[in-house]
């Protein structure tokens, strides 16, 4: 049987509604979780506090007694892999399901102050995480992101004006403004991907002969955020965060803290050093 273009609209209006209603009480729920719950597991550690309490009891020689003491290295091409997974969710998900923009705010407020909390009070080592390297990385595939999306918007709306069937036009926006905004879409998402992967190759070229400060690049901290940064540190303060990792400078003949402990272990335990 036959079926008229309004009714195929309509059609895939009721699939989509159908669909999206699931998905999208899904994608909340989800999102949610992880603000809550991958955070609070985040703040016990209770798989370190196991970990550490068996390697303690089951040290036997100096090197063991230091391992045991060592924190767990922070895994940032996990997290950062994981945040962009939720960032995409929410960004591709907000067209149809408005609710996940404000659980996605949720979430990276939440996730910014746990990890900010456990970096700066020593719950992770910092590990050998390349200045300019990851972060940069993960700033130009946000910007990608953002590229696909406003894409992905062209091409929706070129589809509802050329293949909708839609009536006569009686909006208040003339039909031409709807066509100038098409391309304006894919070309600054062109613009915005060309742009981010030069920045990229920028920052990373500058990292191998100086230390390079990431938010002096790219878009200079100019604007919104430039004028929000003051406040959010006056709150930072208010808040006990001082914004800095705990951190300790060791001059030349300075023990670190993992030789001071096997020092200590040494004496308590009348183990010899140099034999070991």
């Amino acid at each position: 049987r036959q079926v008229s273009g309004s009714s195929q609209l309509d059609l895939l209006s009721n699939m989509m509604d159908t669909v999206m209603q699931s998905s999208g009480v899904f994608a909340v729920r989800y999102i949610l979780n992880c603000a809550c719950m991958s955070n609070t597991h985040s703040l016990l550690q209770i798989g370190q506090l196991i970990y550490r309490y068996y390697a303690r009891k089951t040290a036997r020689t100096a090197r063991d007694f230091v391992e045991a003491e060592e924190t767990w290295i922070f895994a940032w091409g996990y997290w950062y892999a994981w945040t962009l997974s939720v960032f995409t969710m929410g960004i591709f998900l907000s067209t149809v399901v408005p609710s996940v923009l404000p659980a996605s705010a949720v979430f990276f407020a939440v996730q910014h102050f746990v990890d900010r909390h456990n970096l700066a009070r020593g719950v992770f080592g910092h590990g050998s995480e390349a200045e300019n390297v990851m972060i940069t990385r993960a700033l130009h595939y946000m910007r990608c992101i953002i590229a696909a999306w406003w894409i992905m918007m062209a091409c929706i709306f070129w589809f509802i004006l050329h293949r909708g069937n839609l009536p006569k036009w009686d909006s208040r926006v003339p039909e031409a403004v709807i066509r100038g905004v098409i391309v304006a879409l894919i070309v600054f998402s062109s613009c915005l991907v060309a742009w981010s992967w030069w920045d990229q190759q920028s920052i990373l070229h500058d990292s191998n002969f100086e230390e390079i400060d990431v938010s002096k690049r790219g878009m200079h901290r100019h604007g919104l955020c430039a004028f929000l940064d003051p406040y959010l540190d006056q709150a930072n303060k208010w808040m006990g965060i001082n914004g800095q990792y705990s951190s300790v400078e060791i001059g030349p003949g300075e023990a670190t803290d993992a030789e001071g402990l096997l020092d200590d272990v040494c004496r308590r335990g009348a183990i010899d050093l140099d034999n070991l």
